[in-house]
């Protein structure tokens, strides 16, 4: 959502509305969960709203999706580059965030990394995205989807988690940045 010369209030309640009155509200811009909060209520969406459009131009508004699992996987140029699921931390809320306590856990389970691997190539793809992050959430019913595409590759928090994830992050941006030359 973002500036409507007509107001974005009646469309957001819509949307409100028919997401059953529960919902995930963020920035559009940004990284590690910083200013996503649940809205479960048209009071706490109002509130929301408003701290957000203070210092956004343009917010999501997403239906609530409860999630026992979120996967990263790395996109270059068509090929899932590395796959982690992130398990949260002690201080756990609605977000897997490494900067905020989560952390990343190579995923093994062959099934699983094919299967998010596609959702995640499929969505670089469809919006036309040589270089990304994709996070995949997994449903305590074990469905997949897509959470977001992130337009920045980040992995200075996975790089903290130990010597192979330094080796792993360096491999990909070289990998990236030889793509370019």
């Amino acid at each position: 959502l973002g500036s409507n010369p007509k107001g974005n209030w009646t469309s957001i309640i819509k949307y409100f509305e028919k997401c059953n009155g529960d919902t995930v509200c963020k920035p559009n811009m940004g990284s590690g969960g910083i200013g996503v909060e649940r809205a479960s209520t048209q009071p706490a969406l109002e509130r929301i709203m408003q701290e957000l459009f203070i210092d956004n131009r343009t917010v999501a508004v997403s239906p609530y999706v409860d999630m026992s699992a979120e996967y990263r996987v790395t996109v270059l140029d068509g090929k899932a580059e590395l796959i982690y699921k992130k398990i949260k931390g002690h201080n756990a809320d609605l977000k897997f965030n490494l900067c905020k306590g989560a952390y990343a856990k190579e995923v093994t389970d062959k099934n699983i990394a094919e299967e998010v691997s596609k959702l995640a190539v499929h969505a670089a793809e469809a919006i036309g995205i040589r270089f990304t992050n994709v996070d995949i959430s997994e449903t305590p019913k074990q469905s997949f989807s897509v959470l977001e595409i992130n337009s920045g590759v980040m992995f200075e928090h996975y790089a903290k988690q130990g010597v192979q994830e330094q080796k792993n992050a360096r491999k990909i941006y070289i990998k990236a940045l030889s793509t370019l030359f």
